[in-house]
């Protein structure tokens, strides 16, 4: 279903704007009409088909959409001053606000989104792709992809009933007949031979076959009509093969399949027959002459005459319906008026056609700043949908994201050490890294791969580094030099040897560093397509490996994209923008509930994937590496008492639950750094980062916290609330803050929500309710 969702999303967006697209055709042939020649008239109808049928066009300043875009953002700006109409919509917000706050915009779309998906969500929660699309939603595709199917059904059902027809003609051997059809088609600089059929079907002629085309005309024709009037109707015939009308009425008739739900296609495809008979009949007359307007259009009129009885076979979809009154008086005029060399495409005219096509066949490009525009705070990095959270720097654990988001190309290696695997990218912008002991001037990708030997411990790594700071290699290396003999003493220092080398058509530089005890360590630094890049390892690999994988540099594909993933490693894996959300589902198994504001003034403050020993205690490594989403909130205003943060986590089931509530005791992982000055104290398992956006990487021990558990209903849903505790048990501190778990399980997904600090439990209830009620997150509302 959510395919069919996604296709029928983009069908919405396309017909639409085609639409649009149309009634401009529309209104520039009304304005201009007496200055359009039949052929400009059909061309731009082909800009219309030409924006039904391209999947993907271009953004661009001149497309007509910006004015749509533009209009859009006047109007969100002006309902922020509109206080009525903010009023008007805040009387839905829940009760907890208090006073006469208002919300912000942002805020007033996410609590609608929020009651939205509550009303439509009605699946399992294993099953995300039947919450992604609102079920109207969801019964309108079905429906458009069934009225599909039926046109396509017509047209195959109508090509059977016409191939069947085609059988019973008989194939034209008159010589005076096909010697006229062969001299106007020699006219028309028709190459190749068209054969004739006549039979009793149908009482107009017409030219069929898309690959082996025939002309068709009513048995008896020849008898009613004269030479020079069998010519004018060979003459039309071929004007639409010349043309290729065959073809164009084909396309019409797909788009027509797939745009049956929108009117203003039909209007346009019959409409655009119209005119293409109009050119047709223009064509004709450039190749005969002017001198044969008047004899030609008697014979348009005297095969109406001919063809005037009620038809009874079937109609090609739109070839049926227009009033043949009115269009035999539009041909008949323009025959009337026609002047040698109007057929022909005028420098003006093409000019016009260009910028027409300019303005249409483009997408809206809009200048406005919006959350996943760039600005001058992060350039260097481009959200791949609404920003949730900003920050100075960015941390993500699969290389695709990275590729997507950074403002530069650069390149990864193609293969690695054995043992080696990615752990985690970096993106570091100009102004927020002290790099090298100088001030960093350029954007930085930094690329870690790591060989693990456990869940949390590892034998070494070495780092990629990918600048765009237009600084060359001496310069670089210079740096490097400075920053790593900057506080060495005669007992630690460092002896430096800088080669300059040819590796793999670059230009490169290897500097050697030699310890006290004889222990050397490397740095490669070349640059590639104007992006410099440098390895650095840490007493892990040998010269020639380091090589290797600088030889194997290249641009990602989808095989090293999918390589470079860690969900295995990786603590916590930060959420920055809705495209995050979109990965977090996948990497959890599941569509998360992404509340941004809960009962109490608590505003969601940060989010990220991490492992289950940040949930409950691991049962075995694979327990381990179970993956989960957390939420933390603060309080949008301080205070001393009652509670003073929570943190909502979420996380595949599989009997957790049933086992905390069998047992009536919830199991924690707490966690202590052996080799820090305060050994004693616990902390939550987290990256430690320094002011240089590095991992600390800390060896920790972790054990079982087991707190007590007593059942409670909430809102007539069953959870599982915990005793006071504290995050690290026995090893906790005077001045750490008191908590209170409540454990809940929906559909195949267990809840937790972690409140910190003293509170009443008619707001921890109030909390815990709220978040219950709360449906799992729509990514589209929070486009």
């Amino acid at each position: 279903m959510t395919i069919l969702c996604n296709v029928f999303l983009w069908f919405c967006n396309s017909t639409l704007m085609a639409g649009a697209v149309a009634l401009l055709v529309m209104l520039v042939q009304k304005l201009f009409n007496r200055h359009l020649n039949p052929r400009i008239r059909q061309m731009l109808w082909l800009i219309v088909i030409l924006r039904l049928l391209l999947p993907v066009l271009p953004s661009s300043s001149m497309s007509v959409f910006n004015a749509v875009d533009w209009i859009g953002g006047m109007q969100n700006s002006a309902s922020t001053l509109m206080k009525p109409e903010i009023s008007q919509i805040t009387t839905d917000i829940p009760s907890w606000r208090e006073g006469n706050q208002e919300l912000s915009p942002a805020e007033l779309n996410l609590n609608r989104q929020s009651s939205e998906v509550r009303e439509v969500y009605t699946g399992s929660t294993t099953e995300p792709e039947k919450v992604n699309y609102p079920l109207y939603f969801q019964v309108a595709a079905v429906v458009w992809i069934i009225g599909v199917s039926v046109v396509l059904l017509y047209l195959v059902a109508y090509q059977i009933v016409m191939r069947r027809t085609f059988r019973s003609y008989q194939r034209v051997t008159d010589k005076q007949i096909v010697a006229a059809l062969d001299d106007c088609r020699r006219q028309f600089g028709i190459q190749r031979s068209i054969p004739l059929y006549t039979g009793r079907y149908a009482r107009s002629p017409y030219i069929a076959g898309l690959i082996r085309p025939w002309i068709y005309i009513p048995e008896g024709m020849d008898k009613h009509l004269n030479e020079t009037q069998l010519y004018h109707i060979f003459a039309h015939e071929l004007a639409h093969y010349k043309r290729r009308d065959v073809v164009w009425n084909f396309i019409g008739s797909l788009l027509l399949a797939v745009h049956w739900m929108n009117p203003v296609v039909w209007m346009t495809v019959k409409q655009m027959k119209a005119d293409r008979e109009l050119a047709c009949d223009a064509c004709v007359l450039e190749t005969l002459g002017e001198a044969e307007a008047l004899s030609y259009g008697m014979t348009m009129i005297t095969l109406v005459k001919h063809s005037s009885v009620r038809r009874d076979q079937p109609h090609l979809l739109y070839f049926y319906g227009h009033d043949p009154k009115r269009q035999i008086i539009r041909r008949i005029t323009m025959i009337k008026s026609f002047r040698k060399g109007s057929y022909r495409l005028s420098l003006i005219a093409v000019v016009c056609l260009a910028l027409i096509s300019a303005v249409t066949l483009t997408n809206a490009k809009s200048d406005v700043p919006s959350p996943t525009a760039k600005t001058e705070s992060n350039s260097f990095w481009s959200p791949t949908g609404r920003v949730l959270f900003d920050s100075t720097f960015w941390t993500y654990d699969n290389m695709s994201k990275a590729v997507d988001v950074a403002n530069f190309k650069f390149k990864v290696p193609g293969n690695l050490p054995s043992g080696f695997t990615f752990e985690e990218v970096n993106l570091l912008p100009a102004g927020t890294v002290q790099e090298q002991g100088q001030g960093h001037t350029g954007d930085q990708v930094r690329m870690t791969f790591t060989a693990w030997t456990g869940i949390n411990s590892s034998f070494g790594s070495f780092i990629i580094k990918a600048y765009q700071d237009g600084k060359g290699l001496e310069e670089a290396a210079a740096d490097i030099e400075a920053w790593e003999n900057q506080g060495k003493t005669e007992d630690s220092s460092v002896h430096i040897q800088k080669e300059s080398l040819r590796l793999q058509g670059h230009d490169a530089i290897k500097l050697t560093l030699t310890y006290s005890r004889n222990e050397e360590r490397y740095y490669y630094l070349w640059l590639d397509e104007g992006v410099r890049y440098q390895i650095e390892e840490h007493f892990t690999l040998n010269d020639k490996a380091l090589q290797d994988v600088m030889a194997s540099m290249t641009y990602p594909d989808q095989r090293l994209l999918d390589r470079d993933v860690n969900h295995d490693h990786m603590m916590m894996a930060n959420i920055y923008d809705t495209g995050d959300i979109e990965l977090a589902k996948e990497s959890i198994g599941f569509t998360p509930k992404f509340p941004q504001l809960i009962p109490g003034s608590f505003k969601a403050s940060k989010a990220y994937v991490t492992l289950k020993l940040n949930f409950s205690y691991p049962k075995d490594d694979t327990d381990y590496r179970r993956r989960l989403l957390a939420i933390q909130y603060d309080r949008e205003e301080s205070s001393t008492s009652g509670i003073q943060g929570v943190e909502f986590s979420q996380i595949k089931d599989k009997g957790i639950y049933d086992e905390m509530k069998s047992g009536n005791q919830a199991d924690f992982y707490q966690v202590f750094d052996r080799n820090s000055a305060k050994s004693s104290r616990p902390m939550r398992v987290e990256e430690v980062r320094n002011g240089f956006g590095e991992v600390t990487y800390i060896q920790v021990e972790g054990q079982k916290n087991t707190v007590k558990l007593s059942p409670v209903m909430i809102d007539g849903q069953e959870a599982l609330r915990t005793e006071s505790y504290t995050i690290g048990g026995s090893f906790s501190m005077p001045n750490d803050s008191d908590n209170v778990s409540y454990f809940w399980k929906e559909n195949d997904v267990c809840y937790q929500a972690v409140l910190q600090g003293e509170g009443q439990y008619t707001q921890e209830a109030e909390i815990v309710a709220y978040l219950m009620k709360e449906g799992p997150v729509s990514i589209n509302d929070l486009q």
